[in-house]
């Protein structure tokens, strides 16, 4: 019972601290209102806003004039404004997956069995479903590696073609 309390007081101490983002964000009227709303679901609210938002918001432009500028990570430097794209496909592909591994199975999760070494219970689905998610993930790291090769090789023909033929370079004085 006591666990209950601590669950439910850490949830809206969790959700006043979303809040408090959400409020000093520079998101719009609406936004602010539908994250707060997000953020006030017991529990799972705070964690799925934290998860989409972040803790950090952007300065103001008259707070940014005034200190250095951030570096970029390696990873923001990398990742560009198609990565949501990819992101909202492959949950679509997740999903999808979920409804045909229900609908192989007769839209039915199966027998509950035991998993070895008592580490917990699967059903049928579990396993059907796994097994088109890996086949997926294969797929489309295939498919990546694929699109990487493939830059390169067009890198190195563009490089070929861009060089100037029969030109010597003047030497360095």
């Amino acid at each position: 019972m006591a666990t209950d309390y601590v669950v439910i007081a850490a949830s809206l101490i969790l959700s006043t601290c979303c809040w408090w983002f959400i409020l000093r964000s520079n998101d719009g009227p609406l936004l602010k209102v539908f994250f707060a709303i997000i953020a006030a679901v017991p529990f799972l609210g705070p964690f799925v806003y934290l998860f989409t938002h972040g803790l950090t918001s952007p300065r103001p432009a008259q707070d940014r004039k005034h200190h250095a500028p951030e570096r970029q990570s390696a990873f923001l430097r990398h990742w560009n404004e198609r990565e949501h794209i990819y992101l909202g496909c492959a949950s679509f592909v997740f999903w999808t997956l979920a409804v045909v591994a229900y609908w192989m199975n007769d839209w039915r999760p199966g027998a509950i069995r035991e998993a070895m070494f008592n580490l917990g219970f699967r059903t049928d689905v579990d396993v059907i479903f796994f097994s088109l998610l890996v086949g997926a993930v294969l797929t489309f790291g295939a498919a990546l590696r694929a699109k990487v090769i493939f830059v390169r090789k067009l890198r190195e023909a563009s490089n070929f073609l861009l060089q100037p033929t029969g030109q010597t370079r003047p030497a360095a004085e």
